[in-house]
């Protein structure tokens, strides 16, 4: 088990899909992203500056929980399922994407504990970057080291 805990996951360019794929989906949906203009949501502003900066298995709840706000429209679900699936709570969620960069969106936010902003229409694509996450940060590769 050792062994396996210390062999990266996913494959050698799962750092770069994560980013491109977060850049992707912005850019898509007219998602503000630094100096460009779009429509604001500091929290998705927020997680990408996190994920560029330390992308980690967390990511994986943070995008389930996200998936069921676009669903519900209720922030608490995105809060409610990253405590169940991940046990990090709204408090640990500030903390996230607060340390080790600068805050380039200038808006003040806390980290990821800010309500995001309803955009149902990223649904889809949502969805096929939580593949993305799982494959990097989830394990599924597994069967690849043996």
């Amino acid at each position: 088990r050792l062994t396996v805990r210390a062999c990266p996951r996913g494959n050698s360019s799962g750092g770069d899909a994560i980013r491109h794929g977060i850049l992707n989906i912005m850019r898509t949906h007219g998602i503000k992203e630094g100096h460009r203009p779009g429509i604001e949501c500091k929290f998705i502003e927020q997680w990408h500056q996190k994920l560029h900066t330390n992308s980690a298995p967390d990511d994986i709840a943070i995008c389930e929980g996200y998936l069921e706000f676009l669903k519900s429209g209720n922030p608490g679900d995105l809060f409610r399922v990253v405590w169940e699936r991940a046990h990090i709570s709204r408090e640990d969620m500030g903390k996230m994407a607060t340390c080790g960069f600068v805050d380039h969106t200038k808006s003040g936010a806390q980290g990821l504990n800010v309500n995001p902003k309803h955009l149902p229409q990223l649904y889809d694509d949502m969805k096929g970057y939580l593949g993305i996450l799982k494959h990097v940060h989830g394990g599924t590769d597994l069967k690849d080291l043996c």
